[in-house]
C-alpha cells in the first residue's frame, strides 16, 4: 500500500510517518500515485499563505485514492478548521460561542479567536483591535487543567497530554496522564459527533469540575506525545488502513 502525506515544512509530527511518501505545500510539487493520501493542516506554517486553487489542484488529483477524513477540496479543510463551524457541530459540549459581530466583548467574561488560526495564535483576552466575522467571541472559562486527547478512527487513546494554559504564554505539553472515566466518556461524546478519522481534541477541566471541549484539531501535532508516551500515533493510523 502506497501512503502519501501532504503537509507543511513546519509540521513537527512528519518524522513519525516513517513509511509515508512526504510532500510539502510550500514547494514545487507534482502529485504522485497513492492508495491512501493524508492532507494535513496547510495553516500550520506561520510564514505560508495557502493558495486555495493550488491546493485544490493537488487534492483533486488524488480522487482515486482513499483520503483520510474524506478531504476532496481545500474548502473541506477550511470547514474542519473553522472554529465557528465546530461550535455548530459540537456546541452542546463547548463554551458559548458567537460570531464577532453578534456579541459585545466583555473583558474578563469573553475571549476572541480567529475562526481559522495557526497554532493557537492571536487569542485575545482584551479586545485591542477591530474584529469582524472572521473571528469568534467565546465565553471565558475558569480552567484548572487542559488536556489534549487523541481519537484514532473512533478509538480514544487512554493516555492524554497536559497542556500549559493559553493564558500563561506559548502553549506547550508539560506532562501526560491517564484519562479518568469521566474524561473518557466525555471524549466518547466528541468521537460520536465527529466524522474525522484522526483528531486531537482539547478538553478543559474547569475549577467547578465540569468538562468543556475547547476545539477539535483535524491535523494535531503529536511529536511531544510520542516522545513522552512512546506511542506513535502515525502507526495507530496505519493500523486502520
Amino acid at each position: 500500500m502506497k501512503k502519501v502525506l501532504w503537509t507543511t515544512e513546519d509540521d513537527r509530527s512528519i518524522d513519525y510517518f516513517y513509511d509515508w511518501e512526504k510532500h510539502y505545500y510550500e514547494k514545487e510539487h507534482t502529485p504522485t500515485e497513492a492508495d491512501v493520501v493524508y492532507f494535513r493542516d496547510p495553516f500550520n506554517n506561520l510564514n505560508f499563505a495557502p493558495d486555495p486553487k493550488a491546493l485544490d489542484a493537488i487534492i483533486t488529483s488524488y480522487q482515486g485514492a482513499r483520503s483520510i477524513d474524506n478531504i476532496h477540496s481545500f474548502q473541506d479543510i477550511e470547514r474542519y478548521e473553522d472554529k465557528y463551524r465546530q461550535f455548530e457541530k459540537y456546541g452542546s459540549l463547548m463554551p458559548k460561542t458567537w460570531l464577532a459581530t453578534k456579541r459585545g466583548f466583555i473583558t474578563g467574561k469573553n475571549i476572541a479567536k480567529p475562526r481559522i488560526s495557526q497554532r493557537a495564535r492571536n487569542v485575545l483576552f482584551e479586545l485591542d483591535r477591530k474584529i469582524d466575522d472572521n473571528w469568534i467571541i467565546q465565553e471565558r472559562m475558569d480552567i484548572k487543567e487542559e488536556l489534549r486527547i487523541y481519537i484514532v478512527f473512533g478509538e480514544i487513546q487512554r493516555v492524554a497530554t497536559i497542556k500549559s494554559s493559553k493564558q500563561t504564554g506559548k502553549v506547550k505539553v508539560i506532562d501526560e496522564r491517564l484519562l479518568s472515566e469521566e474524561e473518557y466518556r466525555f471524549s466518547e461524546k466528541v468521537a460520536a459527533l465527529t466524522d474525522l478519522d484522526f483528531a486531537g481534541i482539547d478538553v478543559a477541566i474547569l475549577k467547578n469540575g465540569l468538562l468543556r471541549l475547547i476545539e477539535v484539531n483535524r491535523s494535531p501535532q503529536f511529536k511531544r506525545y510520542t516522545e513522552i508516551t512512546g506511542i506513535n500515533l502515525a502507526d495507530e493510523i496505519s493500523k486502520h488502513l
